[in-house]
Order: C-alpha cells, then sequence, then structure tokens
C-alpha cells in the first residue's frame, strides 16, 4: 500500500469519495480487502492470506 500517483495500467476506482489505484497484479487478492481505523491504526480486513 502506497500513497502515490496512479500508474498507466493500474485499476482506478472511487471508494466512498476517495480514488484508489490497484496494481493490476494484486486486483484478484484484494477484491474483499476492507480498510478500517482502529483508533490511530489503520487494520485491513475480509482477506485470508497474502500475497
Amino acid at each position: 500500500m502506497a500513497l502515490d500517483e496512479p500508474q498507466g495500467d493500474d485499476i482506478v476506482e472511487t471508494v466512498n469519495g476517495i480514488q484508489v489505484a490497484i496494481d493490476k497484479r494484486v486486483e484478484e487478492h484484494v477484491k474483499t480487502l476492507a480498510l478500517d481505523i482502529q483508533g490511530s491504526n489503520l487494520v485491513m480486513t475480509g482477506i485470508d492470506s497474502c500475497c
């Protein structure tokens, strides 16, 4: 995960008003991914394994 501008072949979507760029190489792995803020932590949920 990075805070960066989308690259040429990224998939770009808007989620809750925020532009998100997804690398095509990891698209299948992050389809069910959810980000949650718990206190001051950013937590990834909804995935069983990592790429």
